[in-house]
């Protein structure tokens, strides 16, 4: 185990990608055919200012990419093609937080080293759009696979900001999982059978108080799915108190949950959803720790579905970007945009896998392209696909969702505190009945 405690001792902050092919890349649209049998003819139109964009995208060369989150699973993405075009790509990687700091500082005094951002939505509406560190999208987009609005979803482009402009989403997730799936285990202490006999967070909290470790809902990392707990019927406020009311312990270390879990001090740890525990997690099995995750088995064994509905969520830092005012790379920025959302580069999103799931053993993923022209599913869960003709909840792809998501980690954490002895806040009440009523109108418009 002295082997493993040091491996955790690394930690990763930034990747660099370094392209090494030379091929030529797959032309999205083809050349001009040949007249009467002579030199091809001179590409005219899209063709010729797409061929014009790849020679300035490779005369600069380089792409910088701010990650954060779950990025890690379109990094592959930009891996396939830095190489194919001969582009290094750079992502530097850390929380949120950090990545906007680093960005705003870099910009106050005239720095603009950054090209494309992945970012949570919070940050983006609370820090990126009002320092104006970020541009509209669409005034980069022009291939006609792209802005050709009857080959998405819905007829548009998708955003996560109210002004349809600044973090574009690319890719959404069905969710029809359960809480269970970010569940982890010590496998020497749970059975499988116990495992399989699960059938919600609830039922976990109730049958092993005690022995349980997650995340502290004071450390304001990971809360993307806050929001979602409100829109869903079986979480929620009432939720809230019954699980900050169990007999669980609470904190802001991953390395601390992870090897709490590993050497058996706690049976269950729920927070190891995504991120740096996440990644953690995945290591520390792979370097023969004696833990698993939930998800994983459920897909390897074909168990059911519990807690499912037809709702679309956009999928993480992975489906959406936005793009960094400034860019330092303003060709590679926007020939990485286009070819991205076309129709070759969904369908690479679709047949790669990313690097979570690498490192979880699985060979599917859940990030469904929200293009709508027929590309091929390649490596996404079947069970998991859009099903022509279903009507899907489209409630947490909603802009104004988003803009609850202050109001909704504040009301947690009142409740949170009150549930764990730490004080009444008296504004807990009138932002509880606020925030439901605004969930109720966003569920029936």
């Amino acid at each position: 185990m002295s082997r493993l405690y040091g491996y955790l001792a690394v930690v990763m902050v930034s990747m660099l990608l370094v392209a090494c092919g030379t091929s030529e890349p797959t032309p999205t649209a083809p050349p001009t055919a040949p007249q009467d049998g002579g030199e091809p003819a001179q590409a005219t139109g899209f063709e010729a200012e797409w061929a014009a964009l790849i020679e300035a995208a490779r005369a600069e060369g380089r792409l910088i990419v701010s990650g954060s989150g779950g990025v890690g699973d379109i990094v592959p993405v930009y891996r396939i093609w830095g190489e194919k075009l001969g582009i290094t790509v750079t992502v530097a990687r850390g929380s949120g937080r950090e990545n906007a700091d680093r960005l705003l500082a870099e910009q106050g005094v005239g720095r603009y080293d950054v090209d494309i951002i992945h970012a949570g939505a919070d940050t983006l509406s609370s820090r990126l759009v009002p320092n104006e560190a970020v541009i509209r999208i669409k005034e980069i987009l022009f291939h006609p696979e792209v802005i050709d609005l009857s080959l998405w979803f819905g007829g548009k482009l998708w955003f996560r900001d109210s002004e349809d402009a600044y973090m574009l989403v690319h890719s959404a997730s069905v969710d029809s999982d359960s809480s269970l799936d970010g569940t982890w285990f010590n496998t020497d202490l749970v059975s499988i059978e116990e495992v399989e006999s699960w059938t919600s967070e609830r039922d976990v909290l109730e049958r092993y108080g005690g022995s349980i470790i997650d995340d502290d809902p004071r450390d304001l990392g990971g809360t993307g799915g806050v929001v979602r707990d409100l829109l869903r019927p079986d979480r929620g406020v009432d939720y809230w108190i019954f699980e900050y009311s169990q007999d669980v312990f609470y904190t802001s270390d991953a390395r601390y949950m992870t090897d709490s879990l590993a050497r058996g001090a706690f049976k269950i740890a729920l927070g190891g959803t995504g991120g740096l525990v996440g990644r953690e997690f995945q290591e520390i099995r792979n370097l023969g720790a004696a833990v698993q995750n939930y998800e994983t088995l459920r897909l390897e064994r074909g168990w059911p579905l519990y807690e499912p509905d037809a709702g679309l969520e956009p999928a993480g830092s992975a489906g959406s970007f936005s793009v960094a005012k400034n860019a330092r790379h303003p060709n590679a920025t926007k020939l990485w945009v286009n070819w991205l959302l076309s129709r070759e580069g969904m369908t690479t999103v679709h047949e790669t896998l990313g690097e979570s799931e690498v490192a979880a053993g699985l060979d599917v993923h859940n990030r469904i392209s929200l293009r709508d022209d027929g590309i091929p599913w390649g490596l996404t869960d079947p069970r998991l696909r859009r099903e022509p003709g279903v009507v899907y909840d489209i409630t947490r792809m909603d802009p104004r969702a988003n803009a609850l998501h202050q109001d909704a980690v504040r009301l947690r954490l009142m409740i949170f505190e009150e549930a764990r002895g730490f004080g009444t806040n008296p504004e807990l009440a009138e932002l509880r009945v606020r925030m439901e009523e605004a969930i109720k109108l966003l569920a029936v418009d």
